[in-house]
């Protein structure tokens, strides 16, 4: 009776844990496409400085990785020219949200971008302060030519001038490539931002190493030798940047370290030449603010390349000081938002010292407490992010510690040979579905995710082809132990099904202690929130599949058979009462 109990037990309980983790995964994959900024109310507008140039055309080649840049030759003779550097950014390295920090200056946690990029009728204006505007403020023009997704991104009001194209390839480049040219000879924008994306496009059709992928990269280093020569370097500046790179197989959006790492190249007026190391996706747009005397963008969380730029003292000290009351103010409205303790007097009082040095002409000084303050507002904000994660998952970790340890006491407590099977069986499951994986060209990150309709498929393919594998140990065992139950075979195939969504949920409760149910505040970590997303999906699944599972078992063990046949006679006299 017990067994009996058990098994339909199970039947109950899996439909019930399916639904559960479809709707937890669904609420987590909401949370994270809907995610915005944390900050509450809109920052106060910086001061404008002296400007160093009054033109800088701003080159951003999609999807170029920095060692595809390496073979570009006319780019490398503009590293010889000019400061160059290798550039950082962070996940989410979708296209939307990394040209969103390469003009705010700001990360994605704060930089108001959905994490995912949205589709075009849904795209909306930058909602944190942004070049364009700080440009407008200071008086000047700007115009851009790239991807139509940059018309729904930038308020339309603020350019002098646009061009937008909706192909992606070697001919929608050089129709953004003649209007880049006809607006330095005609509009004569104080900035101009010019967006190639073939590459970007031979990266996701070819991949990241293909030679098609170097070709596109090699046509997009004649378009911009072409740039140059239209520009006159004595009196203008060209940056040279890209938002992310690709995968092997073409792909990013996650965190792995050839999309994380783009070139970044300035030169003409007012640039030192010389290598700078490495810089941070954020570092370009407060550069390309001061090169034109705009205010850095309010929510900018990078800093300014002041080794690569030919400044007075006065300048530099004007600069920095700008910097410093806005980061203030950005420190104090994130902490605020996020729930935290507003920064301490120490940036403050240093910014305001900064600010009666340079009225006493005092400028190094100057200088100097105001680096100090910035330094420090930016060390707090890391602090305060660092002390709310930790006591959140503090709080996780009581549950997360819970769902691994009871289902594996229930299990010590139930031990026995056949379990250890059971478990070897589940842990078996999972390693094949891994295999599958790796095999099939993935990567353990969002990179891998080219369309999700193809990557569910993936995985269910994935999972069954692993349950199916584990299913057979089990069978084998039940075999060698010369077990015939229809009850017993229905019970251990449903232990097997079990202890595969306990070896799942150990996944889910991990990342459950590093990245809760739903994104809030705070993006999420990438590499465990990618094993997150897919755990959820094999949740659904194994619980799915393990529902009918038994069907198999029994079938292969001929329990099924027998039991039908011994069920006939049963049945025949059933209908022949019924007809009668």
């Amino acid at each position: 009776m017990r067994r009996r109990g058990g098994v339909i037990l199970s039947i109950i309980l899996l439909p019930l844990l399916m639904l559960l983790g479809y709707f937890v995964m669904m609420r987590f994959q909401g949370s994270f496409e809907g995610f915005r900024t944390p900050l509450k109310d809109t920052l106060p507008e910086a001061a404008s400085t002296s400007p160093v140039v009054q033109q800088v055309v701003y080159v951003i080649v999609d999807g170029l990785r920095y060692d595809t840049s390496l073979e570009m030759p006319f780019l490398n003779g503009l590293r010889k020219k000019g400061a160059y550097a290798v550039m950082h950014s962070k996940a989410p390295s979708y296209s939307q949200p990394s040209w969103t920090t390469l003009v705010t200056g700001a990360w994605p946690d704060i930089n108001d971008c959905p994490p995912l990029n949205a589709d075009y009728e849904d795209i909306k204006p930058f909602g944190v302060d942004h070049l364009f505007a700080v440009v407008r403020r200071a008086g000047m023009t700007s115009a851009v030519a790239g991807f139509n997704w940059w018309e729904k991104m930038i308020p339309q009001d603020l350019l002098q001038a646009g061009f937008y194209v909706e192909g992606e390839d070697d001919a929608a480049d050089r129709a953004v490539l003649a209007k880049s040219l006809e607006f330095l000879t005609t509009v004569r924008p104080n900035l101009l931002l010019v967006h190639f994306d073939q590459v970007d496009h031979a990266g996701h059709l070819y991949g990241g190493e293909s030679a098609e992928y170097r070709q596109a990269a090699y046509a997009v280093d004649g378009m911009i030798q072409q740039i140059v020569e239209a520009m006159d370097l004595e009196e203008s500046v060209l940056v040279v940047v890209s938002d992310h790179g690709h995968i092997k197989r073409g792909g990013h959006g996650g965190h792995d370290a050839v999309v994380l790492k783009e070139p970044f190249v300035m030169v003409g007026k007012g640039v030192v030449p010389g290598n700078l190391g490495d810089i941070q996706q954020t570092d370009v747009a407060p550069t390309i603010a001061a090169l034109l005397g705009a205010a850095p963008p309010s929510a900018t969380q990078g800093h300014i390349l002041l080794d690569a730029l030919d400044l007075t003292v006065e300048q530099k000290t004007e600069k920095l000081v700008s910097m410093a009351h806005q980061r203030i103010a950005l420190g104090n409205l994130y902490l605020d938002s996020i729930g935290q303790e507003p920064l301490s007097d120490v940036a403050p009082g240093d910014a305001a010292v900064a600010q009666s040095s340079i009225e006493v002409r005092n400028y190094e000084s100057a200088a100097q407490l105001a680096l100090y303050a910035i330094d420090q507002v930016d060390s707090e904000m890391e602090i305060a992010t660092e002390h709310r994660l930790l006591s959140e998952r503090a709080y996780r970790r009581v549950f997360a510690v819970l769902a691994v340890i009871l289902p594996l006491y229930l299990v010590y407590r139930k031990r026995s040979v056949r379990v250890l099977f059971l478990a070897f069986a589940a842990l078996v499951s999972l390693a094949v579905y891994h295999l599958y994986f790796v095999r099939t060209g993935n990567v353990y990150s969002l990179s891998t995710i080219v369309g999700l309709d193809p990557f569910l498929m993936g995985t269910l393919k994935g999972t069954a082809l692993g349950l199916g594998v584990g299913t057979l140990i089990v069978v084998v065992r039940l075999w060698v132990e010369k077990e015939r139950s229809w009850l017993n075979i229905a019970g251990a195939t449903y232990g097997f099904v079990f202890l595969t969504l306990y070896l799942v949920g150990v996944q889910l409760a991990v990342a459950y202690l590093y990245n809760g149910l739903t994104i809030t505040w705070h993006l999420p970590d990438f590499a465990v929130g990618f094993h997150q997303f897919v755990a959820m999906i094999q949740w659904v699944l194994v619980a799915g599949i393990g529902l009918v599972l038994p069907v198999v078992t029994l079938l292969l063990n001929g329990a099924l058979p027998r039991l039908i046949w011994k069920a006939e006679p049963v049945v025949r006299s059933w209908l022949w009462r019924a007809v009668a």
